[in-house]
């Protein structure tokens, strides 16, 4: 919904044909029309509005269409009565049937919808005053239509002034770039002119150059001693690697070596049943002395292992 800045009511305030179209739009039964205002643009001391015009049909008819129509006007204030006159000739042309001819709006000019002036000289009797009133009402529609196409051009002029005010920004900004660069330009050759000076920028340069090379240098240098001490470290890695398997594989022969040791089985010694005393008699002994037999037993060296010291 369109915000307006400002609302008029026919009959409401003290202008000039407010009063004339409020009775007029008693007479023809309708309901007082209403103005809104919206400012469209305000530069410079010049400004233009959309200013909206709705005239209700009539009471006595529901079908009766309402009439709203909008024009671009220089201002509210005056044009706010050029509004009111063109409603005030739209109405008597609408509602003409409903004016009776003793009405002193029989005698109003009239205009059509779209705001162009009708002209009855052929069609009825016209006294002086109407004659005058007719012409009157042709004149001030071609003086709004006048009005209208100034507002027209006034807004193209207004978009052309925007443009060159864009470009000569846009200019400003080059002169702008280019005095940097003479400014830049002029410096440079100062330098050249003097020798000294040339010199030290060259030395400062030189210097700045040879740090830069150092810093890099270094930082390469770096580089490659951590790709060393990682490559070492891989290394040192891979042989504890190594040396830790070797010790796995020695624990587990070890483990399999006292096994052996001690799962060997008993079996009796068929020499030691018997014995003699010192009279070379023979005495029995209880059996159940039983020696340890094991089996066969191979040094570590045969399973290729060196015993660490």
């Amino acid at each position: 919904m369109a915000h307006y800045d400002e609302t008029v009511i026919a009959g409401d305030v003290p202008h000039y044909l407010s009063l004339t179209l409020f009775d007029l739009s008693r007479d023809v039964e309708i309901a007082p029309p209403v103005f809104q205002g919206r400012r469209l643009y305000q530069e410079h001391g010049i400004e233009a509005w959309a200013i909206k015009t709705f005239i209700p049909g009539s009471d006595a008819d529901p079908d009766d269409p309402d009439m709203t129509y909008t024009e671009v006007y220089p201002d509210w204030i005056n044009s706010v009565e050029i509004a009111m006159q063109g409603a005030i000739a739209r109405i008597c042309h609408k509602f003409r049937p409903m004016i009776p001819p003793t009405s002193p709006y029989y005698k109003f000019g009239e205009r059509t919808e779209d705001g162009t002036p009708v002209d009855r000289t052929g069609e009825e009797a016209h006294s002086v005053t109407r004659s005058h009133l007719t012409e009157r009402e042709f004149v001030s529609a071609n003086t709004e239509l006048l009005l209208k196409k100034q507002v027209t051009w006034i807004g193209e002029a207004r978009e052309v002034l925007r443009q060159s005010i864009i470009r000569v920004m846009q200019a400003e900004a080059a002169l702008l770039a280019i005095d940097d660069k003479r400014l830049a330009l002029e410096e440079r050759i100062t330098l050249l002119e003097d020798p000294v000076k040339l010199e030290e920028k060259m030395i400062c340069s030189d210097i700045w150059a040879e740090t830069i090379q150092k810093t890099l240098t270094l930082m390469l240098e770096n580089r490659a001693a951590e790709a060393k001490d990682v490559e070492a470290l891989k290394k040192e890695k891979d042989a504890l690697k190594k040396e830790n398997d070797a010790l796995k594989l020695e624990n587990k022969l070890l483990k399999e070596t006292v096994e052996e040791l001690t799962d060997g089985k008993e079996e009796e010694d068929p020499q030691e049943r018997i014995m003699y005393n010192s009279e070379n008699e023979v005495v029995p002994i209880a059996e159940g002395k039983k020696r340890k037999t094991s089996k066969k037993t191979y040094p570590l060296a045969c399973y290729g292992i060196v015993k660490r010291h």
